[in-house]
């Protein structure tokens, strides 16, 4: 911070404050304030604390700024920059919303002026203005300018410069103006150079001066201590160096890795480059097993089959003498049936066999007819017919099928029309069901009103749609009632009404969103609605002036805010209630108690739809509860209804089934001819057949004997043509494996001359030794084993080359390696590069690398790392100091009569901030004790440390986290013991003034600020605080005055410049401290504040002469 040094370190003291349009100061107001303190006082409400907010705003900035502190206790949304520009003073509330009431309320230009003035007169001023040219309440709307000068500069003179806010004139007349050190909108650097100009080192005191205008409390000593007295110890900026300095580590020990990687990934190309080398050499050996496998085979067969041929050809001769003979054999037993047949035929032997044929026939004519018969037979009892089979018996059935067949289909229509007339019936009355079911269920919901569920439902949804109450929504049939002992009358008095009764009541406020809603819905009712107007003010009861026979006097009215304006509104519907049709007559406006009304003369009307004393139709009422009895009642019936009608359908339908199925019958029936069930006609022409042929078989008995020589002869032709088939069929499998073991001899012939060396025939020893290949199903089996062989190997091959062009591949495209492999061939061609580049990196690369890392883990990162963890111990050793500072500030003042306060802390237990000591203990520990070679422990744990580390410092830097690990205020918390200034003992310790009498409170309060101030106000290498303006507003309000002049001494003490706000009745306390007074005044009409000077001597002048006055009009009077 440049230092603007003006006078060396004598006092500076607040001489002047003005303020323009702030608050409700409107135009330019200056206070001046005496270098033996002011007291600044008024009324509640006069502007004192506005007043003195004005210097907090130049001194802290607008977003940390807390307005009216000793009002606000802590709400900071009681006051702010904007509502002092504006001037607001209250608000307006419309019903709806609320207004704020501001005396400027359009463009405005606020200015702020402090003039300090050094004990030797030289002087600052600090300027601030704020400004926008429109009517926004937005911050961001708001500009700024800071000015500092080292001479006396007034607001006058400065915004003369800006008229008609022409800030480039301003700037222009500042720039140029010599005594001006600042002159821009930062709050920042206006900041560092007011300070420095008035010797604030501490970059706490604005906030500690701001702090100090809340007297009355300390909340929490330890945040008071932490975030205002001490100064901000931060050890970001050393952690952000060992970050740094751990990022070369990181990035050497990265490239460890890298390389480490490298030769992970390229390692398997070594083992990968011996096994396809073996792969190789077994590839060769089993393609030349392929090769001699089939020339092996071809003499193998070749061998084989000349013995195979041999022994066909004998086998193939004596069948061929075999078949000679049986041939022989043949030819003589068909010559012996030949002359057999003839003798046969001779004796008559034609006619039988013709007769047997007939009889063949007739039996299976005979076995349908009875299956048929037996179908026949079940369909007559089916239907109840006789099922004998008789001629005429089948063809009155015939006859009777006919006439049946038009009589069921006539019945089965009808019975078709009753199913679905029933049907019909049964889904009208569950639809019937249903809907009662759901009007129980929506009546049930509403029990308190008797109103059609379809209203109430139509209700709801537009009370929903609209945020409304349904309270406020009644309908009109919802607020009347007919009462007990005119019951008889309610079915007439609601034909009265009509549709009055579901007619809904909407106030006039908002029926026109009703009006919308309904407009765009489609609600499938006859929907009314009436606006409720006030009702118009009556001295009696509007019942008093209902017609006393008319249906109104036999009405209840429920309580409710509609009620009077109903009663009004009901009258002109109301209707004389008359006990015959004859007083009908000649009465108009009348109505009887079976619903009959003349309203107008000559003109009646009777509603009938329902009848006139069926409640399930009744609106009146404030319950629902006889209306759902009686549909509790109809829905029982309805379900009685459908239980009878479920009973009669299913009856109908079992009836139609009947008759459908009989008409199927019938119809077969009527579909059968005789002779399809006529087994008498054919069990007679069997027998006769059966007869026949017996009477032949007998009477002659010479042909059954030449019929049983000529079924001998057939049996032994049949048996020599078998033989010969036989033998005809082994000749012809012996001709064909010849003549296949020939061609295959052929064939293998040529390859098996072919020679095979020796050497190479062993490559298939173990595989014949296994199948032998004495056929071709070993051959198959040796040749698939190969392939399969070859075919594993060609893929264990192909996988590898895969493998290596994968692993090669994917190194070239690392983008970290590309680099490394840009001359490298491509694919396979370049696995002796990587093995070379492999061999390299092993025993060149890696060994060096880690080298260099381990002399750099050693010299530099790990002192880095010891240095920062003495610069967090030797913090906590400097706030000590600190506060021993602050202790011999405390010692030198009296807190209470014999005693004075001691600051004490303690270590906060914090889990991370223990965590990372412990891991920079470890750390700091293996570099002492870890071998040479375990530098890789050394540094994951040094990387655990600068992960925390890394975290606190550019991850979060603004979170709790950070700030309890690189500022080391955070990990103490404070305390203030009272000690007794004679034994030394502890009285009392404290934390907070919470548990505390007001008094007590305010002591405590005000002893910590002033010894605080003290400190924070204090130069290095001064004696007492430089800057020592110090404002308290309404403090020691709660304190007696002989612990509030103790307070006051200890600021004096201290040689604080104090100056007091407080309101008139605690002036008396103030008058010893203050060497002038400010009184704040307040029209509250115009809301405006304004500012009188008086000297003590001058007010009590002023209260002389008002007592004086006093006493003259007394006299006077007298």
């Amino acid at each position: 911070m440049q230092n603007y040094d003006l006078l060396g370190t004598t006092q500076v003291l607040l001489t002047e404050l003005s303020v323009c349009n702030w608050g409700s100061f409107t135009g330019i107001h200056t206070a001046h304030i005496n270098p033996g303190g002011t007291l600044i006082t008024g009324d509640n409400g006069a502007g004192k604390s506005t007043l003195i907010d004005g210097l907090m705003a130049l001194l802290v900035a607008p977003g940390k700024a807390a307005f009216n502190i000793a009002a606000a206790q802590g709400d900071r949304t009681d006051r702010s920059l904007l509502t002092y520009m504006r001037g607001s003073f209250g608000a307006d509330h419309d019903g709806s919303t609320t207004r704020t009431k501001n005396k400027r309320n359009r463009g405005v230009i606020s200015g702020l002026r402090a003039l300090y003035r050094f004990t030797d007169g030289a002087e600052v001023t600090m300027v601030a203005l704020f400004w926008t040219s429109s009517a926004s309440n937005d911050m961001s709307d708001v500009k700024r300018l800071y000015i500092v000068a080292r001479q006396n500069m007034t607001l006058e003179e400065i915004l003369a410069e800006f008229e008609n806010e022409n800030i480039r004139r301003l700037k222009q007349f500042l720039k140029n103006h010599p005594a001006i050190l600042y002159a821009d909108n930062k709050f920042g650097d206006y900041q560092n150079i007011y300070r420095s100009c008035l010797h604030l080192d501490n970059q706490n005191a604005p906030g500690l001066l701001s702090r100090a205008l809340g007297l009355k409390k300390v909340d929490d000593l330890t945040t008071l201590i932490r975030d205002l007295v001490l100064e901000p110890i931060n050890l970001r900026e050393s952690g952000q160096k060992i970050v740094e300095d751990f990022e070369n580590l990181k990035a050497l020990y990265e490239t460890i890795v890298d390389i480490e990687a490298q030769i992970k990934h390229l390692q398997p190309l070594v083992e990968y480059d011996q096994r396809l080398q073996t792969g190789k050499i077994r590839k060769e050996e089993l393609q030349q097993s392929l090769t001699i496998l089939p020339i092996a085979y071809a003499k193998t067969q070749v061998s084989i089959l000349q013995t195979d041929i041999g022994q066909l050809i004998v086998e193939e001769k004596a069948v061929e003498r075999a078949l000679k003979a049986c041939i022989d054999q043949l030819d003589q037993q068909r010559l012996a049936l030949e002359s057999l047949n003839l003798k046969y035929h001779h004796a008559g032997g034609g006619q039988l066999a013709a007769l047997k044929q007939k009889l063949t026939q007739t039996h299976e004519t005979l076995q349908m007819q009875q299956a048929q018969a037996a179908r026949y037979q079940k369909w007559c009892q089916s239907v109840g017919i006789d099922d004998t089979l008789t001629y005429s018996q089948f063809e009155q059935h015939q006859a009777k099928a006919a006439e049946m067949l038009g009589n069921i289909s006539s019945m089965i229509e009808v019975l078709q029309d009753a199913v679905t007339e029933i049907a019909i019936e049964l889904q009208n009355h569950q639809q019937s069901a249903e809907a009662l079911q759901l009007e129980i269920t929506q009546l049930a919901a509403s029990p308190d009103s008797n109103i059609d569920s379809r209203y109430q439902t139509m209700r709801r949804e537009l009370v929903s749609a609209l945020s409304l109450s349904v309270e406020d929504y009644p309908f009109i049939g919802e607020l009347i009632d007919v009462k007990e002992e005119e019951k008889e009358w309610q079915g007439a008095i609601e034909r009265a009404l009509g549709g009055l009764r579901t007619t809904l009541l909407v106030p006039e406020k908002n029926y026109q969103q009703i009006t919308a809603w309904l407009n765009q819905h489609h609600l499938g009712l006859h929907v009314r609605v009436q606006v409720v107007r006030e009702a118009i003010e009556r001295d009696d009861d509007p019942m008093n002036g209902f017609n006393p026979q008319g249906f109104l006097a036999k009405l209840i009215w429920k309580q409710h805010g509609y009620r009077t304006w109903l009663q009004q509104f009901l009258q002109r519907f109301d209707l004389t209630c008359v006990d015959s049709v004859e007083q009908l007559n000649v009465t108009i406006h009348s109505m009887t108690q079976q619903g009959l009304i003349q309203r107008q003369k000559g003109r009646f009307e009777k509603q009938d739809q329902q009848k006139v004393m069926d409640q399930r139709y009744w609106n009146i009422g404030f319950n629902n509860q006889t209306k759902l009895t009686l549909l509790k009642k109809t829905l029982d019936e309805q379900i009685a209804f459908i239980k009878q009608a479920e009973t009669e359908k299913q009856s109908r339908q079992k009836a139609l089934k009947e008759a459908q199925n009989n008409h199927t019958i019938w119809q077969k029936l009527s579909e059968i001819l005789w002779e399809q069930i006529d087994m008498v006609k054919s069990q007679a022409e069997i027998a006769d057949l059966t007869s026949l042929i017996t009477k032949l078989e007998n009477t002659e008995g010479s042909l059954a004997s030449i019929q049983r020589d000529i079924d001998n002869v057939k049996k032994e032709i049949q048996g020599l043509e078998q033989r010969r088939e036989s033998f005809n069929r082994k000749g012809g499998e012996l001709a064909q494996q010849k003549n296949e073991k020939q061609k295959r001899y052929q064939l293998y012939q040529q390859e098996a001359a072919i020679e095979i060396d020796p050497d190479t025939l062993q490559l298939l020893t173990p595989y014949i030794e296994r199948y032998s290949l004495e056929d071709n199903i070993a051959f198959k089996q040796i040749k698939s084993e190969l392939e399969q062989q070859l075919a594993q190997m060609n893929e264990q091959i192909h996988s590898m080359n895969r493998k290596v062009e994968g692993i090669i591949t994917s190194f070239m495209s690392k983008d970290q390696w590309r680099s490394l492999s840009l001359e490298w061939p491509v694919g396979l061609e370049a696995l002796p590069n990587a093995l070379m580049y492999l061999e390299a990196l092993e025993k060149e690369g890696l060994p060096a690398h880690k080298l260099r890392f381990k002399e750099r883990l050693n010299q530099h990162t790990t002192q880095s790392l010891a240095d920062f963890n003495n610069m967090m111990r030797g913090s906590l050793e400097e706030i000590e100091d600190r506060i021993q500072v602050i202790n011999r500030v405390l010692a030198r003042t009296e807190f209470r009569e014999g005693s004075f306060l001691r600051l004490g802390y303690k270590r906060e237990r914090i889990a991370l901030l223990q965590t990372f000591q412990q891991k920079i203990d470890r750390t700091l520990h293996l570099m002492l004790t870890a071998g040479e070679d375990d530098h890789e422990a050394r540094f994951i744990a040094l990387n655990d440390v600068i992960t925390i580390l890394d975290r606190a410092c550019n991850i979060a830097p603004n979170t709790q986290e950070s700030i309890k690990l690189l500022d080391t205020r955070y990990q103490l918390s404070f305390y203030a013991s009272e000690i007794d200034r004679d034994s030394g003992e502890e009285r009392d310790v404290w934390e907070s003034s919470s548990g505390k009498s007001g008094g007590e409170k305010e002591a405590f309060a005000g002893t910590i600020i002033a010894a605080s101030l003290a400190y924070v106000l204090t130069p290095e290498g001064s004696e007492f605080p430089v800057y020592s303006t110090v404002f308290l507003d309404e403090a020691f309000s709660n304190t007696a005055e002989t612990v509030s002049r103790r307070v006051l001494k200890v600021f004096k003490a201290l040689q604080l410049h104090i100056n007091l706000i407080t309101p008139y009745k605690n002036i008396t306390i103030a008058r010893e401290s203050a060497s002038s007074l400010l009184i704040v005044e307040r029209d509250n009409h115009q809301h405006e504040s304004r500012i009188l000077e008086l000297t003590w001597e001058e007010l009590d002048a002023q209260r002389r002469q008002l007592l004086q006055q006093r006493v003259n009009d007394e006299i006077a009077g007298n």
